[in-house]
């Protein structure tokens, strides 16, 4: 699968994830994405699905601990993904995870 050269700059190897949560520890993810809209997301879960790799979905990253062994497979943070969506409709509300706590 061409995942590196289709998502280009939002994927990562070997990153450091003390560096995306509020704890500042934890080990190295084998694969480390940041999906901006729905079209990466597909290609990241396609790729993760394919290759049997485990899966953390990542939010802001509080109260989130990694081990320092790192994580095997891929991490998804989704801080970025559809950034301010929110759509009202009746008594409902729909967010994507890019939106922060605060702008909802």
């Amino acid at each position: 699968m061409r995942l590196l050269s289709d998502l280009k700059a939002n994927l990562r190897i070997s990153e450091p994830l003390a560096k995306h949560t509020s704890f500042k520890i934890g080990g190295l993810a084998r694969f480390y994405g940041s999906p901006k809209n729905l079209t990466e997301l597909l290609y990241f879960l396609k790729y993760q699905q394919s290759e049997g790799l485990p899966l953390h979905i990542l939010g802001g990253g509080c109260n989130t601990l990694f081990s320092d062994k790192g994580f095997p497979g891929l991490v998804l943070d989704m801080r970025d993904f559809e950034k301010e969506h929110i759509i009202f409709k009746g008594d409902r509300v729909r967010v994507s995870a890019g939106t922060s706590i605060h702008r909802f």
